[in-house]
């Protein structure tokens, strides 16, 4: 009895032993997997570099060069305004020429020609834009994408002189005037 007592012991030990023995393995080898794959990351990590932001500058009329890289224009438009289908091409010209993106909002929610991709101008994107002046299309603002500084460049349709001059006069007035907020580098500044 004695010996078929100390055969079923074996018998159910030794398998435990197994599973425990291969269990620890298994954690040991989750481990060394999971400490490869930190190190991988690690490495990657160290090898991602910062992407480095162009910088677009623009001679304004007094001279100075300004770093307009952290600024857009925001242009309303509908697709059935006549004044907006004379005016686009004006202004996508001008947004080439410069280096200065356009983000078009549309009061019907449909593009054009020149501007296909819109958002659709919903209530709080006007209330927004819109707080003292008439809601009328097209209409442009100068935005800072950094503090939302937000000024009105433009309403109605301009020539493409009228409105580079109303572009020019706005940074003028940023340069100038908003002293409080995060100023434009001029170029050579740091």
């Amino acid at each position: 009895m004695k010996k078929n007592f100390l055969v079923l012991l074996f018998a159910l030990i030794i398998p435990t032993y197994g599973i425990a023995n291969s269990t620890l393995e298994m954690i040991e080898k989750l481990d060394q997997e999971k400490l490869a794959r930190q190190s991988q990351e690690i490495e990657v990590k160290k090898e991602v570099k910062p992407v480095k932001k162009e910088r677009r500058f623009i001679t304004l009329s007094n001279g100075k060069r300004v770093d307009i890289s952290d600024w857009q224009i925001v242009h309303f438009m509908s697709s059935t305004c006549s004044y907006c289908r004379q005016f686009n091409p004006k202004l996508k010209q001008l947004s080439e020429q410069v280096g200065i993106p356009v983000v078009t909002y549309s009061f019907d929610g449909k593009g054009d020609e020149v501007f296909p991709v819109v958002f659709d101008a919903n209530e709080d994107v006007l209330r927004e834009f819109f707080a003292e002046l008439p809601r009328a299309t097209p209409t442009d603002f100068l935005i800072n994408v950094n503090n939302l500084v937000t000024l009105p460049v433009s309403q109605g349709d301009l020539s493409q002189f009228a409105l580079a001059q109303r572009l020019d006069e706005t940074f003028l007035y940023i340069e100038n005037n908003l002293k409080g907020i995060e100023k434009m580098p001029v170029e050579g500044e740091k």
